[in-house]
């Protein structure tokens, strides 16, 4: 009896809050294992701009889908690709374009064929604005083993340095990798090519 009743309510909700149509792209990139795992959103003008940044297996090839309930946008990650026995790290950015009203997005992941099922990953406040960075210093360059100046340019909270395991077996070539200077602007950080080798 209980049961009929919770399915009656859930249906009624279901009709009276039906999913709304999402317009929404996404991209998915590998960034170095020692990135910082880390979640957040925030409005760009009248987009809703999601980034979820998390530890994976490689082999991975990541699809993306979006809802919204009410003013609650849902996050939906899906590897159809495989799972082999390598760590990755995953950046995934998910642009919603003209949402209306949203006060919370939720993650949900990663389901994988009939294995894992999508779990509740992170539940993130919408901030008004996303600021990276107030100057310069607030940039560093991805840890690197080999190049460090070359590499691209994220927020000093996501950087994370390698430990002593992770560079002893790597050779460093000779060849010329371009600098790369960390900029803060409009409150992002940019990495601005300089010239020169690193």
């Amino acid at each position: 009896m209980l049961k009929s009743i919770i399915a009656f309510f859930l249906s009624l909700i279901a009709m009276l809050f039906p999913p709304q149509h999402i317009d929404f792209t996404y991209s998915v990139i590998s960034v170095p294992l020692s990135t910082l795992p880390k979640a957040y959103a925030y409005m760009n003008n009248s987009d809703l701009v999601v980034k979820h940044i998390f530890s994976y297996s490689c082999g991975a090839n990541i699809t993306v889908n979006v809802s919204k309930e009410g003013d609650v946008v849902k996050v939906y990650e899906e590897n159809v690709g495989e799972i082999l026995k390598c760590p990755a790290m995953l950046k995934v950015v998910v642009v919603v374009h003209n949402p209306g009203k949203v006060s919370r997005v939720e993650i949900y992941g990663v389901k994988y064929k009939d294995v894992y099922d999508y779990e509740l990953k992170e539940s993130l406040s919408v901030e008004s604005k996303h600021v990276e960075c107030r100057s310069d210093k607030d940039c560093v360059h991805q840890s690197a083993c080999c190049h460090q100046g070359a590499m691209p340019c994220i927020p000093k909270d996501e950087y994370r340095p390698l430990g002593p395991r992770e560079c002893p077996k790597v050779m460093c070539t000779m060849e010329c990798r371009p600098c790369i200077k960390c900029k803060c602007i409009e409150g992002e950080c940019k990495s601005i090519p300089v010239g020169g080798c690193c």
